[in-house]
């Protein structure tokens, strides 16, 4: 059933179709998809809602990695002889923002996508940025060889991008949290081809907050063009920095019922940062 519901999961998303990795986004009318079953809105779940309230999930995902075990010893030993141009852009990018400073953290995969496992990203580093963690992830852009046909862009064309204030919660949880997102979807993209691009939202059906404890206003996200990392011109392609903002359900319901835009949100807001503690602004 976990699993089933991973790969129907879905969302409202202004989308466009991609033929090999990546193609011109047109719009076209935003859709709610429910895998065959209709939520009242009060009855919906998001996916991230579900995975919270499994308390054996722990455990499920110990089971589940067990079939990848061949796969993680094959990749360990081979992970010493890759080049990765594609990987060193973006932690060269990263080193230029923070003079250099090393990751506080790197939540890697456990089996990568290209070596038959369930995550597209190959990693996530995490930043320290003062008021902030900066999260970046590795894997929606071609970090080894060159596969795709297209010569603009390498990969899909960009990377995902947080930026979460600190509080009072234990930071590794978030981390790991975070991450689980971004792998929800980057998965997404991988299946679909459906891209992420600055000024879209993302609606998942999330009822509570998207943190690990679930008490924050935030259950959603808007995206944005990050601040400071700058589009990467790699040995593969474009490289774009697509950074996710958390947002209210008051917020997306204003959205998407046409009476606020993203980047009318995006505005009054006054930051790119995810605060779990702010509340709605309507």
């Amino acid at each position: 059933m976990m699993l089933l519901l991973i790969f129907i999961f879905c969302f409202i998303f202004q989308k466009g179709s991609l033929p090999s990795f990546r193609s011109t986004i047109k719009s076209i009318p935003r859709f709610l998809c429910y895998t065959g079953f209709k939520f009242s809105k009060e009855e919906a779940m998001g996916i991230f809602d579900f995975f919270k309230k499994q308390p054996e999930h722990e455990e499920a995902e110990e089971v589940f990695y067990e079939e990848y075990e061949d796969e993680a010893e094959a990749e360990e030993a081979a992970a010493d002889y890759e080049e990765a141009p594609g990987w060193e852009a973006i932690s060269t990018e990263f080193a230029r923002i923070y003079n250099n400073r090393k990751p506080v953290d790197h939540i890697e995969a456990i089996v990568k996508w290209r070596s038959g496992g369930p995550d597209p990203l190959d990693g996530v580093d995490v930043y320290d940025a003062g008021d902030v963690w900066h999260l970046v992830s590795y894997g929606l852009s071609e970090l080894y060889e060159k596969v795709s046909q297209d010569t603009d862009y390498s990969g899909y064309g960009f990377e995902f991008t947080l930026r979460l204030k600190k509080g009072d919660y234990q930071p590794n949880d978030e981390f790991i949290n975070i991450v689980t997102i971004f792998q929800d979807f980057a998965r997404r993209t991988f299946e679909t081809g459906e891209v992420y691009q600055p000024f879209e939202y993302i609606y998942t059906g999330q009822m509570l907050g998207f943190d690990s404890e679930q008490a924050s206003a935030l259950t959603g996200f808007i995206t944005v063009p990050d601040p400071e990392a700058q589009v990467l011109e790699t040995a593969h392609g474009l490289v774009e920095f697509v950074e996710l903002v958390g947002v209210t359900d008051a917020e997306l319901q204003q959205i998407m019922e046409g009476q606020l835009t993203v980047q009318a949100l995006y505005a009054q807001l006054g930051s790119d940062v995810t605060d779990y503690e702010r509340e709605s602004l309507v």
